[in-house]
């Protein structure tokens, strides 16, 4: 059995805030519309046991929509890739996606 460093973690398991520019928070916007972010399917499911689920929601202008992926590896949209990866670079927090086996 392994032990969990709980400090080398512990930047993940606290709710942390950052602002952003306007500027910023449009461009991004514009991006995933332009992309077709309303345009992507709710749910992308896999086949495998050991996922890593990505979730992402966005409201803007009276719309709103919930895109889930059951595996970010497998099956996951480049634009929901993107997204995480996005929010983790604007965050400035040093986040990363760990994954644990199953």
């Amino acid at each position: 059995m392994f032990k969990i460093n709980k400090e080398y973690y512990k930047k993940y398991s606290h709710i942390s805030k950052q602002t952003i520019s306007k500027e910023v928070r449009n461009k991004f916007i514009k991006y995933l519309i332009d992309h077709g972010f309303f345009d992507l399917q709710n749910e992308y499911t896999c086949q495998t046991s050991c996922t890593s689920e990505l979730v992402v929601s966005l409201s803007l202008n009276g719309k709103s929509k919930k895109n889930s992926s059951q595996d970010y590896l497998q099956g996951c949209p480049r634009l929901l890739k993107y997204i995480e990866k996005e929010i983790v670079i604007m965050h400035k927090k040093g986040l990363k996606r760990i994954f644990l086996l199953g």
